[in-house]
């Protein structure tokens, strides 16, 4: 069993089994601790997730530090953060796809100018594109 943190990954070899890059030390936690001294000690060494396992080893679940340090994260928060970040990537997507539309769209200074001639457009014909 391993735990991985973002930094384990950091230059690590893609194709390792999770077991090599993560560990154990300081990441697991047992499930008779109390939770207020296991909040102090995550914030000071500015933890922010343990694996709960019992005697045996095996996960029981996760400790999630709120980003204040004052609490642990709920489920309740974690799915209204990933709703925020949901909501972020639409509003990306969103503004990506007007600046895409408003870079296709020629501006009126950009726009081609029609023919010279007696002051008037001429008469389109089949075929010729835009009747100027």
């Amino acid at each position: 069993m391993s735990v991985v943190e973002r930094a384990d990954l950091e230059g690590a070899d893609p194709e390792a089994p999770v077991s090599t890059v993560g560990a154990l030390d300081g990441r697991v936690i047992g499930p008779g601790g109390d939770a207020e001294d296991v909040r102090l000690a995550m914030a000071a060494r500015r933890q922010r997730r343990l694996a709960v396992v019992d005697h045996d080893g095996t996960l029981l679940g996760l400790l999630c530090l709120k980003r204040s340090g004052r609490g642990f994260c709920s489920a309740e928060d974690v799915a209204a953060r990933e709703a925020e970040r949901a909501a972020r990537r639409g509003e990306h997507r969103a503004q990506d796809a007007a600046e895409g539309a408003a870079e296709a769209t020629p501006s009126a200074s950009a726009a081609p100018h029609p023919p010279s001639g007696r002051g008037g457009p001429t008469p389109a014909r089949a075929g010729d594109g835009p009747g100027w």
